[in-house]
C-alpha cells in the first residue's frame, strides 16, 4: 500500500494503521507498506500507554486550553472526515501569547495516532520550511489520519511572496484534495498532473 487510512470501498473498505487493516467487522489483516509509508505505518504504532497519554493531556485541563482541547478532538476524530466525502480540512492553530505551547499542544494533538515524543517517529509532524512536494507526499501517505505543520510563522509573516503563495497553495489544495502532483499507483512518489 502507498498510503494509510480509509482504503477500498463499500463492504470492502478497510482503515489501515500502524501494521495492520481492519475491516468493518474489526478483523485484522497483514498489509505491505511501500518503503516510504513503511516507516509512517512504524511510527503510529502503538507506544507508550494510554494512561501516560491521559497524564499529558490532562495538562490541557481548564478553559484557558480550548484551544488545545478542539485540536486534540479534532486529531482524535479526524479519520471520521473521509466519511464525510469532503476531500480535506486545514486548522489553525494561532496566538499572539509568546510560550503558550502551540508546538506542544501540536505534538499532542498529533500522538492520538503517532509517536511524536519517540524520537525519529515523528513522521506526521512536518515544520514550515517542508517543501511543497514534501508537504504534498506527506499527506497523500498519511490520508485520512492528521498531519501537523509546525512554525509557519515565517512561511506567512515573511516579505517572501513565493513563501507565502507556497503556503495558500498548500492551504487550498489540502481542502480540495488533491495538489498539483498525484502519487503513482506503484511506487512511493509523485508524479505531475
Amino acid at each position: 500500500l502507498s498510503s494509510l487510512g480509509w482504503q477500498g470501498a463499500g463492504d470492502e473498505r478497510m482503515f489501515v494503521f500502524g501494521n495492520a487493516a481492519r475491516d468493518l467487522q474489526g478483523n485484522k489483516h497483514p498489509v505491505r507498506f511501500t518503503p516510504r509509508v513503511a516507516e509512517l505505518a512504524r511510527s503510529t504504532e502503538a507506544q507508550g500507554t494510554l494512561d501516560r497519554w491521559k497524564q499529558l493531556a490532562a495538562l490541557y485541563e481548564g478553559d484557558e486550553y480550548a484551544p488545545a482541547q478542539a485540536l486534540i478532538l479534532i486529531s482524535m476524530g479526524a479519520p471520521l472526515h473521509a466519511l464525510t466525502g469532503e476531500a480535506g480540512g486545514v486548522v489553525n492553530l494561532w496566538t499572539t501569547k509568546s510560550g503558550y505551547g502551540k508546538t506542544a499542544i501540536l505534538r499532542t494533538a498529533l500522538s492520538v495516532w503517532s509517536g511524536v515524543h519517540t524520537p525519529g517517529m515523528s513522521e506526521t509532524l512536518m515544520m514550515g520550511k517542508t517543501t511543497d512536494v514534501g508537504s504534498e507526499i506527506k499527506l497523500t501517505q498519511a490520508n485520512s489520519l492528521p498531519v501537523g505543520m509546525d512554525e509557519i510563522t515565517k512561511r506567512i509573516e515573511g516579505v517572501d511572496r513565493k513563501a507565502k503563495e507556497s503556503m495558500r497553495d498548500f492551504i487550498y489544495h489540502s481542502t480540495q484534495g488533491q495538489g498539483k502532483t498525484r502519487s503513482k499507483s506503484s511506487a512511493d512518489g509523485l508524479r505531475p498532473t
